[in-house]
């Protein structure tokens, strides 16, 4: 038995070419070529849609669950592979953060909340879904993340005439190895 009504032959010669356009176009795509909606406006449901994706690994208190999060979701809402123990290990993020209003967060959701920050310009308010923080904790958590990782690491960029592996020749090479992709 045919699962499509296109299998149908004597409906097929009855339809018309934008009809069956119609039956085969996701709903956002019609509307996108109906001239119904802009480009910029189903960007932003799609954003939506992917962020409502993370509200389904939130903990029974409200928290995103990391551990259950799959590792292509992971990897595009955060832009970093699953492998967050050692991005902690390398940051050398402790294992609590207090913020200023004394809430104790862990590292882990400490660093993930600020690599989503830095993913994708997100208003606090659009993050308080999906992390279950308030806005003004999730802004102390991020402010001490980042001057943490600028405390222990800001050496390293003052001056990156230091660094062998930063010389012209190498750098040469990665800018022709990524120009050839």
């Amino acid at each position: 038995m045919p699962s499509s009504i296109l299998c149908d032959h004597r409906l097929l010669s009855v339809l018309t070419w934008a009809e069956i356009d119609d039956l085969m176009l996701p709903r956002a795509e019609r509307w996108l070529l109906k001239g119904d909606i802009s480009v910029d406006y189903l960007e932003y449901e799609m954003r939506l849609q992917r962020e409502s994706e993370l509200l389904r690994y939130r903990s029974r208190h409200g928290l995103l669950d990391i551990n259950n999060i799959e590792k292509t979701l992971f990897k595009q809402q955060f832009r970093f592979e699953k492998d967050i123990t050692e991005l902690l290990c390398a940051l050398m993020v402790p294992n609590t953060v207090t913020t200023a209003q004394n809430v104790k967060v862990p590292g882990r959701e400490a660093l993930c909340l600020t690599l989503r920050r830095l993913a994708y310009p997100n208003r606090w308010c659009d993050l308080e879904r999906i992390f279950g923080r308030h806005t003004s904790v999730m802004s102390s958590i991020t402010s001490k993340m980042l001057n943490h990782i600028t405390a222990n690491f800001g050496h390293l960029l003052k001056d990156i005439n230091n660094h062998e592996w930063l010389s012209p020749p190498t750098l040469r090479e990665f800018a022709n190895s990524h120009s050839m992709m």
